[in-house]
């Protein structure tokens, strides 16, 4: 579990090198991607897979303003931030 903005974000972590984030859509969570986690680590990426607000076991706001658009970018990158400061790899 990672904490970023008051939210518990659920987030798979596996392996090491450049970043490579993996999202999932609706109404799926990064369970989907578990095939596909272990190869791309294996051939040398640090693969972050999270389930997005309100999927899986990340928590879910009940204010439907949490769920904005422009909210759903600003987490994933805060994620990466949080995993891999730094890298300059998701600037806005």
């Amino acid at each position: 579990m990672l904490r970023i903005d008051g939210l518990d974000f659920h987030v798979r972590l596996t392996g090491a090198g450049d970043p490579l984030v993996l999202l999932h859509g609706f109404p799926d969570s990064g369970e989907l991607w578990r095939h596909q986690i272990e190869p791309l680590a294996a051939i040398g990426r640090t693969v972050i897979v999270p389930d997005l607000r309100g999927f899986g076991a990340t928590a879910a706001p009940a204010e439907t303003s949490a769920y904005r658009l422009d909210r759903l970018p600003r987490d994933v990158l805060d994620i990466v931030d949080a995993i891999a400061p730094g890298t300059g790899a998701f600037d806005v």
